[in-house]
This record gives structure tokens, sequence and C-alpha cells, in this order.
């Protein structure tokens, strides 16, 4: 059934079924764009090793692409009780603590070590974050010990004849929890562990620090990294800010993986300006933060200033589309306006900002379930319309809900484009005031970048 720790390489029946019900609601949580897929070797034993940003969350960006039912390693205080440990088993993950967790219970990495090593020789994929927790910032943290650990045990206890590949996979959040932002997923180029076994032979420590050495590179040159602790929010805003506008001019959509590379080309310009002139990105900071203030005054988003210039026509015309719409949008409101809101309302109070999303995904998996299915026996049992009729109105909750949330997005753009126009239109001064500080803080993104 999958719930035992020391079959979990094995194939699972139920997990097979739930597979494909995460990876859907994973792809409707987040707008994923994967890249470089041809960098997964196909017949070689792979460990996958992403950057770790967003929790849970890193985890099942893997499980969306790759194939098959890959085992993963997580943090032994995410298995507090037997329940817990049961789902996460099921879940195809296994502990590994750390000092925090006691250093009696450090022995039991022993038995995860182990098992990995059965997991590698039957030819499973195997995911290990190799930073070992998460941290909700663009930046590599150091890679722990155990990734290279692993990999060596299980290549000597077969002789060295397992050939591992170490692929380092990209995870890029525009944001951590909102619904519907994008997430952009890159493979790097396989590293295989068998570049170091010479070195590893004669002296392990030095193979194993090499194997991390060269993934933390590679990790590095991949993911938007920004160095910076004092500048980080400077030059995260700043490349958010600017990225789409390269896109714009290069004639690429404002979407990923243009987004990605602009963003990671911007914060690598900016680095080198910190180290150059700091005096000059102080500059760019001050300018900044102006902007940003008048923006969260007046509620106005980025994409507003970038194209500025609106038509009333089309103003009109959408507003007409928007009432036009309504009913179908408020059918998608009544139905899905519960188990929507319950995971938001049920992660208000939680503590790690990186939780969020991995909670709501969860409870979102379960709540729109069992509402859709009481819904619909509600429904069965109220009309006596045909069995056609019911399925059709089943299939019809979760794509009005889908509607109707765009029409949400869509509603509240089209209001506060109507108020820029307005705002525009009276000369308001503190509009006119943003308006001025976008156009010089992108005359000078252009100059620089």
């Amino acid at each position: 059934m999958g719930f035992k720790r020391e079959t979990i390489e094995k194939w699972s029946f139920l997990y097979a079924i739930a597979k494909p019900m995460v990876k859907f609601f994973f792809k409707t949580y987040y707008r994923v764009s994967a890249h470089n897929l041809q960098n997964i070797p196909k017949d070689d034993i792979v460990i996958f090793a992403p950057n770790h940003q967003n929790a849970l969350m890193d985890a099942l960006a893997v499980l969306s692409i790759i194939p098959g039912q890959p085992i993963f390693l997580g943090r032994a205080d995410i298995f507090q009780n037997s329940l817990q440990n049961k789902i996460l088993t099921f879940l195809k993950m296994l502990p590994i603590y750390r000092i925090r967790d006691g250093k009696n219970n450090l022995a039991q990495n022993e038995v995860t070590f182990k098992k990995t090593i059965d997991v590698l020789k039957k030819r499973k994929k195997l995911v290990i974050l190799p930073e070992g927790n998460h941290a909700g910032f663009r930046r590599l943290r150091p890679i722990k010990k155990g990734i290279s650990r692993i990999a060596f045990q299980a290549e000597e206890a077969e002789n060295y004849q397992l050939n591992i590949k170490v692929v380092p996979v990209t995870l890029d959040y525009q944001h951590y929890s909102k619904f519907h932002s994008g997430l952009y997923i890159s493979f790097g180029e396989a590293i295989p562990v068998s570049k170091f076994y010479d070195t590893y032979q004669e002296n392990p420590p030095k193979g194993m620090n090499m194997l991390r050495e060269d993934l933390a590179e590679s990790l590095k040159s991949d993911i938007v990294h920004i160095e910076s602790e004092a500048n980080y929010d400077t030059i995260d805003q700043l490349a958010r800010f600017y990225a789409p506008e390269r896109c714009h001019k290069l004639r690429e959509k404002v979407k990923q993986p243009c987004l990605f590379h602009q963003e990671k080309r911007v914060v690598q310009k900016l680095t080198e300006l910190e180290q150059e002139n700091p005096e000059e990105l102080r500059q760019f900071s001050r300018l900044n933060k102006k902007y940003r203030q008048l923006k969260a005054d007046l509620n106005f988003r980025d994409w507003q200033f970038r194209q500025d210039k609106f038509s009333v026509f089309s103003q009109v015309l959408q507003s007409i589309l928007l009432l036009l719409l309504f009913p179908v949008a408020a059918y998608g409101f009544i139905h899905n306006i519960v188990p929507f809101l319950i995971p938001v309302w049920s992660t208000k109070k939680v503590k790690d900002p990186q939780f969020i999303s991995s909670f709501r995904l969860v409870i979102a998996i379960i709540t729109f379930h069992l509402w859709y299915l009481l819904v619909f026996i509600l429904f069965a049992a109220l009309t006596s319309l045909p069995t056609g009729f019911t399925i059709g109105y089943l299939a019809s909750l979760p794509i009005s809900g889908f509607i109707a949330y765009h029409y949400y997005i869509g509603g509240k753009k089209n209001i506060s484009t109507w108020r820029y126009i307005l705002k525009k239109g009276k000369k308001d001064k503190k509009l006119t005031q943003a308006r001025n500080l976008y156009k010089e803080l992108l005359t000078k993104m252009d100059s620089f970048c």
C-alpha cells in the first residue's frame, strides 16, 4: 500500500492514482514553466538536487515534472506523529535528522542512508534538497554533506558500478504563496559522480567536498543568486522591476523563461555595481524606495506605469464584457468560494511564510474534493435530471471556478485601470510624481543594463 518505510522504493498503486491529482493541483496553483528536460539522463541512476526556498513546494515542483515515483529526503521534524509519518511515507519521503532534532537522533540517519542505497541500487530516482532547509530568499546557501555522502556510499557499496548522476534543478518563484503565480523550473547538466572516484578513494572527505563544490557552483550559476545581504531587497526589487521591460524591448513575451533570464542578468549587473560603485547602487536604492512608496500609496502596479497610455474605448469594451460574463462568474463564485477561502483562512496564523503555499495546496486538495462531492450529492438528491446533466453539473464546478477567479483578477485590473485613467486625466500630483520616478528609474536602468 506504500505506508511502510522498509519498502518505500516499491511501486505503489495508491501513489500512482494520487500523483496525477497532486500534479494537476500543483500546476493549477503555479503556472509552471519547465526547461532543459533534455539534461535529465534517461537510463542512468539519478539524484535530483533542487535549490530550496519554498518548503514542500520545492519537492512537488520536481515531482510535477519527472516521471515515476521518486523518493525524497525531508527534515525529520515534519515526521512528528504517527499520522504525519504515515502520510509522508506514503508520499515516499524519508527523514533526515539535524543537530536541532537532538544529538541522540542523529544515529537514525544511518537507517535513512542505508535505505537510500537500496533506492539507488534499484534504479529509483532520488530527490535531495542539498541546502538542508528552506529559506525565503533567492540565494544559494551552503550545500550540506548528505548528498555527497549518500552518492559515494551507494557507489562504494556496489563497487563503483552504479554510475550515479547528480542533476542540479533550478526553482524560481515569482511569488512563493500567491495563487497562479509563475514558477520557473530548469534542469542543469548532470554531474557524474565518477568524476570524483579517484579523489574519493584516496581521500573520502576531499572527494565528497569536491562533489559538493561542483554542485554548488552549478546551482549558483543557474539560479537567481543574490549574494548581497545589505542590498538584497534593492537588487531583488530592481530585477523584478526591470525584467518585464527588457523582455518587451527584446520583443519576447513578458513571461517565463524571458523573465527569469533577464532577472538573472540584472542581478549580476547590480552585484558588480555594488562591488565597483556602491554609491551609485545607493542612488538606485533611494530612487526605488521613493517610487515604490508612491506606487503603494496609489495602489497601482508596475505594468500600469509601463503601459501608461490606456485606450478608453478598449476599457469600455472590457467593462461591457465583464458585465456580460457576470452571470457565469457569479455561478463560479457561489460554487467555489467556500473551498477557495478555507485554505486562505486556515493559513493566516502560519508563522513560517514559506509553509503557507504548502499548507494551502494540501488543504485545497482535500477541501475541493470534499466540497464538490457534497455539492454533487445534494444536487443529485434534490433534482431528477438525467445522469448526463448531473455529470455535466459536476464538470461545471471546477471550470466555472477557474473562470470566476480570472474574472475577479480581470475585474480588479479593469477598475484599477479606470482609476489610473481618471487620475492621469485630472493630473493627480502623486500619480504625476510616480510616473516621473518610474521614467527616471527606467532611464537609469536602461543606461546601466
